[in-house]
């Protein structure tokens, strides 16, 4: 199966094809085409779940947060956008986030970061801003979502810890 949809705009039903019922998608072939410049940031919910249970599935290579082009523009496929079960194009910048910390029981931060599939990233620290001394802390690679992970383990040693990340 091969689900086509195109955006020329940002107007659901007339500026970009959108779906409605209830999704069954695991394995289709997803093929997104936008000849027009869609802003960073917007939202094009692409398919309205008409049932309460999660979309079946993912596109074939297009895992949740996965990032790809259409006409030298960046999306992100999001699968629960919406009401909780609609899946979403966003168009992305296709720049690195970090997008969350926590203290593990070893008095660790482990950090989750979002940036583009497959790409290694590296995070760097230091225990004052600004600055230009930062210190390597550790590379990680995206996985085919786009999600990366790193854990500090000195973090504990520092009363103030700043942290950033970069990508290629």
């Amino acid at each position: 199966m091969v689900v086509a949809l195109d955006a020329s705009g940002t107007t659901p039903g007339t500026g970009y094809d959108q779906l409605a019922g209830t999704v069954g998608i695991t394995n289709a072939i997803f093929q997104f085409s936008a000849p027009s410049a869609i802003p960073i940031g917007t939202k094009l919910i692409v398919i309205t779940n008409d049932s309460t249970d999660a979309i079946i599935g993912t596109f074939s290579g297009k895992p949740e947060g996965a990032l790809f082009d259409a006409n030298l523009q960046l999306f992100r496929i999001r699968y629960a956008e919406g009401s909780g079960n609609d899946l979403a194009i966003v168009r992305d910048d296709g720049g690195v986030r970090l997008t969350g910390i926590k203290l593990n029981s070893s008095g660790q931060f482990e950090f989750r970061g979002l940036g583009t599939n497959n790409v290694t990233y590296s995070l760097y620290t230091s225990p004052v801003v600004p600055t230009n001394q930062w210190t390597l802390i550790g590379t990680s690679t995206a996985d085919a979502g786009g999600v990366f992970n790193f854990t500090d383990p000195n973090a504990f040693q520092f009363p103030t810890r700043f942290y950033y990340s970069v990508g290629p």
